[in-house]
């Protein structure tokens, strides 16, 4: 029983992949898109009208395996980046466009300033950390902003 319901799952999944073969490639041209428009100078707007600041393109780091993903550097810096964004808004119970979306600077020279002594592989377990230290902050966050309107 379990069997025939995994293969019909396979069946599906099969029929629904080529039955929208574009679909996979229509969703690429609009990452492309939207990230070139970013990069253009053009930044995202978010749905109560801040400005996104574009995230930066980081090259690897020089001492990551060659076959390292390309996007580790730009998911720590993501988590850096929410993280001390979260922090500052706890800290100072308050919320606006700045400080949800604040420039990357300071995310972009704590992750430089962190990770220079750091091996390539121990970046992931820092990631997870400044993570686990958003996601406690979340609930009060969210509550602070949606009270001042950002969201």
């Amino acid at each position: 029983m379990m069997k025939s319901i995994v293969l019909a799952a396979i069946a599906v999944a099969a029929t629904a992949a080529t039955a929208h073969p574009d679909k996979v490639t229509e969703d690429q041209e609009r990452k492309f898109l939207r990230f070139d428009t970013q990069s253009a100078g053009n930044p995202e707007i978010s749905e109560r009208g801040c400005s996104i600041p574009p995230r930066p393109v980081l090259p690897n780091p020089k001492n990551a395996p060659v076959n390292a993903n390309p996007d580790q550097a730009s998911s720590v810096l993501l988590s850096v980046y929410r993280r001390q964004n979260a922090e500052r808004i706890v800290s100072e119970q308050a919320c606006s466009c700045d400080m949800y979306f604040s420039d990357w600077d300071s995310a972009l020279n704590e992750m430089m300033a962190v990770f220079e002594g750091l091996h390539f592989d121990e970046w992931a377990s820092v990631r997870l950390e400044n993570s686990r230290a958003t996601n406690a902050l979340s609930s009060e966050v969210r509550t602070i902003c949606k009270e001042s309107g950002v969201l």
